[in-house]
């Protein structure tokens, strides 16, 4: 998995270490302090499969995090400072990290998501502060205006890579696909087939859908990104056990099972 992403990532130019993308140019040109591509973090149990597959696709990074040299935005990188235990900034302790902000609700939802299949795999016990090996995350611009600091980029940044995230995904063969924020979403819709969207109560900011890559199911879900605090409290409280019981029944048995599932009450 880990070779097909860094072959991909070299072919478009988007590689940490090789960087030569066709879109830098304008990028540079609406940026203060530019820094250049920094590539996914995948878990690594997530590569070997051990639990299903969670993909997480949001925005822009906050920052120029884990650091700015090419090596340390590496894949390799991403996971090491990831999973090696420590504190920040030098690892992620997810103790630590803020209870209100993106990493840390990101775990979260990871956890409630996964917790089922590892207890039917009898993995455990499963806690939050492990749940980072099961789980990938990739931003949909790959570049970051360090000037803005956790201020999102322009609209052009994720215009400029919109085309490189569907096939990323596919590479990373997900089984679950959760989109966080406006632009996470936008870099999926349309760019993967569509078969079926299904909406909580009528309500319709709150939905899953069943797409298919290379002939294979996969659920997503769209969430409001933790900067919107208001609408992804909301969601978060209204609608997440909606969104685990979808999720447990479309991992164990499928696409018809997690519609039953969402018509529960």
């Amino acid at each position: 998995m880990l070779n097909g992403l860094r072959r991909y990532y070299t072919s478009k130019g988007i590689s940490a270490e090789h960087f030569n993308c066709p879109h830098q140019a304008s990028c540079r040109a609406i940026s203060k302090d530019f820094v250049t591509a920094r590539e996914a973090f995948v878990g690594s149990e997530y590569e070997k499969g051990t639990l299903p597959r969670l993909l997480f696709v949001s925005i822009d990074a906050s920052s120029d995090h884990p650091g700015r040299r090419p090596v340390d935005r590496t894949l390799a990188h991403m996971r090491l400072w990831e999973e090696n235990g420590q504190s920040p900034p030098n690892g992620c302790d997810v103790d630590l990290l803020p209870k209100n902000l993106h990493w840390y609700r990101t775990h979260e939802f990871a956890h409630g998501i996964l917790s089922p299949a590892a207890a039917s795999r009898g993995i455990g016990p499963f806690r939050l502060q492990d749940v980072h090996r099961y789980f990938a995350h990739t931003n949909s611009a790959k570049c970051k205006d360090a000037a803005r600091a956790s201020v999102q980029g322009p609209a052009l940044v994720f215009d400029n890579c919109r085309s490189f995230i569907a096939p990323e995904v596919k590479l990373l063969q997900p089984e679950v696909l959760v989109t966080q924020g406006d632009w996470g979403h936008r870099s999926i819709d349309g760019q993967i087939p569509l078969e079926q969207t299904v909406v909580w109560r009528g309500h319709p900011e709150y939905s899953f859908e069943l797409l298919r890559i290379d002939e294979r199911p996969v659920l997503r879900f769209k969430l409001f990104h933790p900067r919107r605090f208001g609408p992804f409290n909301r969601q978060r409280r209204e609608a997440y056990t909606w969104y685990f019981r979808v999720a447990a029944a479309f991992l164990k048995a499928g696409s018809d099972a997690a519609v039953a599932a969402s018509r529960e009450a």
